[in-house]
C-alpha cells in the first residue's frame, strides 16, 4: 500500500477523503469548507524517513512497521486534524506536505 493510500486511510477516521488528483486531496467534515490537501508519494517517503524516530518515539512500533515510518504517518494525521481544528475562526485554506514538513496556510483575517 503506498504512503499516500496509508495516509489516507488514517484521516478517514476523521474526515471524509475524496482523492481529486495524483498529489491532490479534499477533506471533508460535517460543517465548514473542504480543506486540500497536497502530499505526493515522493514527499510523503521524505516526511516519513526524516520524522519515523519522533514517529517511533510518540507511538512506539505500529503495526508490524518497527522503522517508524507508519507512526510518522500516523502523527502527520494528528498533526493534519489539529491544523485545521486549531483556527478557530481562521480557516486553513490548505495543507501541503513538503520535505518534511507540513505547511499550512490560512484564510486572511481582515479589518472591516
Amino acid at each position: 500500500m503506498s504512503l499516500q493510500d496509508r495516509l489516507a486511510t488514517m484521516l478517514r477516521d476523521v474526515f471524509e477523503v475524496e482523492r481529486v488528483g495524483a498529489d491532490d486531496f479534499l477533506l471533508r467534515r460535517r460543517t465548514g469548507a473542504p480543506v486540500p490537501l497536497i502530499a505526493s508519494e515522493r514527499d510523503l517517503t521524505d516526511y516519513a524517513k526524516e520524522n519515523a524516530s519522533d514517529g517511533r518515539s510518540a507511538l512506539g512500533d505500529v503495526g508490524d512497521d518497527g522503522t517508524g515510518v507508519i507512526a510518522a504517518l500516523a502523527l502527520l494525521s494528528v498533526h493534519i486534524e489539529e491544523s485545521i481544528e486549531a483556527g478557530g475562526d481562521v480557516p486553513v485554506t490548505l495543507l501541503t506536505v513538503k520535505g518534511h514538513s507540513l505547511s499550512v496556510q490560512r484564510a486572511e483575517i481582515r479589518d472591516l
